[in-house]
Formats: C-alpha cells, structure tokens, sequence
C-alpha cells in the first residue's frame, strides 16, 4: 500500500470520475492512489461559530460526475 492514498464513498457515483481506485466490499469504500483527489476543511472565524451553522453545504466536482453534501454531527 502507499502511503499517499485515500479512502472514498462505495458508491459508484462517488468512484466515477476518478482513475485507480479500487473497491473495497468490507469497507463499503474505495481505496485510491490518485493524486487528484484531497482533503478539504474549513473553520468559522466568526464570534458565533459555535452557535450557527452553515450546513449542509454540496460539493460538486469539476468533472461534474462526483457531488457530496456535507452536513454537521450532533455536540451533545
């Protein structure tokens, strides 16, 4: 295994748009060794952070062939 690799979503929709991957069943995800693929994270730098939300937010790749929504987990 490398170790620049990352783990996806094991739905087809989510592989689609992406070269070497490869479906892992007892995952229910991909493992990729693809460079085009990355992390993203984002902070509120606001004075309310902690009591507004901006969720849920969808990501839409380039290639128009990936999308994710992102929503927020519950802190209690």
């Amino acid at each position: 295994m490398n170790s620049n690799f990352q783990i996806i979503s094991g739905n087809e929709e989510a592989s689609s748009g992406f070269t070497n991957c490869k479906k892992v069943a007892s995952w229910n995800g991909y493992y990729c060794n693809n460079e085009d693929l990355t992390m993203m994270t984002w902070e509120s730098l606001d004075a309310d952070k902690r009591t507004r939300l901006v969720t849920p937010i969808e990501i839409i790749g380039m290639n128009l062939t990936t999308r994710n929504v992102i929503n927020t987990f519950m802190d209690h």
